[in-house]
């Protein structure tokens, strides 16, 4: 039960106010619902309209700048709230430090990562400065593979996974299903991975979740490969074109799918 803030003497409120950040004090006054929490002065806050998109590099003299397009990002004298989409390239946890966003209140719902860092520490420093807020991914790693294990970890609200990369972890589907909410998954370009998956194993793994996951796996690879694994499908699940689906089914909210090129396959 959260603990009437509100309630505490002016004193204590002034030195909390005192010790807390500026995104703190802000998000102080938002949970009391009263400006008066954070005495003597009002914290104040903007939001960014859309989206911050950030680009991270690391310098010859062992530094990690941020840069972005969003002008108020510099700007320490208000809180900015970052609550749609928030977008990091090239970053490393260097560049997720507390100082660096002592004045962004970062809980983005959609999160966008491409060519960051992949480490644990990297994403256990990102969920603790978005508060695991993010529900939705778009996760690109063109050259590496992609730590799905972690991201379940640290990420738990996810419900939409979109991942471009060139190789996959073997336990991809077993990292997978650790995101419980899960209900919807992107997979593109990797037809080299195609070869190992067990059609038994890919229909368990679509079991696994509620009525109305979907998963949508597209490549620019082998044809053959592809063609491998529809063909096997195709003797165990029921399967019509995209817009044939589409007319029998509408928005398939119960309907579990996998879209595989042109083709749906779908529980029955």
């Amino acid at each position: 039960m959260p603990y009437p803030i509100a309630e505490l003497a002016y004193g204590l409120r002034r030195r909390l106010a005192e010790l807390a950040t500026k995104p703190e004090r802000y998000q102080l006054q938002i949970a009391a619902g009263n400006p008066s929490i954070c005495p003597p002065k009002l914290q104040a806050g903007q939001e960014f309209p859309k989206s911050l998109a950030l680009r991270c590099y690391q310098t010859f003299n062992g530094s990690y700048p941020i840069e972005s397009d969003e002008p108020t990002f510099s700007d320490n004298n208000s809180v900015l709230c970052c609550s749609n989409w928030l977008t990091l390239s090239y970053a490393s946890v260097h560049h997720l430090e507390p100082e660096t966003f002592n004045h962004v209140l970062v809980r983005p719902k959609n999160l966008g990562l491409c060519l960051c860092e992949d480490s644990d520490s990297f994403y256990k420093a990102l969920s603790e400065l978005t508060c695991a807020s993010s529900t939705l991914i778009e996760y690109s790693f063109y050259i590496s593979t992609p730590n799905l294990k972690a991201l379940s970890i640290y990420f738990p609200n996810l419900t939409s996974i979109t991942v471009v990369a060139q190789s996959l972890p073997e336990t991809w589907m077993a990292d997978l299903l650790g995101f419980r909410q899960l209900t919807y998954v992107y997979l593109h370009d990797l037809i080299q991975h195609l070869i190992v998956v067990q059609c038994d194993d890919l229909i368990a793994f679509l079991k696994a979740y509620r009525p109305g996951f979907q998963m949508s796996w597209h490549t620019t690879g082998d044809e053959n490969l592809l063609q491998r694994l529809k063909n096997d499908l195709s003797k165990r699940l029921p399967h019509l074109s995209e817009d044939e689906f589409e007319d029998k089914y509408g928005s398939h909210e119960k309907t579990t799918n996998i879209i595989i090129g042109d083709v749906v396959f779908y529980l029955p």
